[in-house]
């Protein structure tokens, strides 16, 4: 009776740390949603500010970069 009795606390227990890492998550991921959306949700800002702007520069930069050096142009390669 009492290894049924730890048995049972013990599932419990692993339940609640599961529940508790699970909301944990999805805490984390709503404000890394809210972050990365710029919370701009309650200010009535409709544009993005120009650090996000610049943001997307450099990434679509880094999206088109194919490789070549610097100084190069596409389709120089011969």
């Amino acid at each position: 009776m009492t290894e049924g009795l730890m048995a049972a606390a013990l599932l419990l227990l692993c339940l609640c740390a599961l529940l508790l890492c699970a909301a944990a998550a999805a805490g984390v991921t709503l404000l890394w949603l809210r972050q990365r959306r710029g919370g701009d949700e309650g200010r009535g800002e409709g544009r993005p500010g120009p650090d996000r702007e610049e943001l997307d520069r450099q990434w679509q930069n880094l999206w088109d970069y194919d490789g070549a050096p610097q100084g190069a142009q596409r389709g120089d390669e011969e």
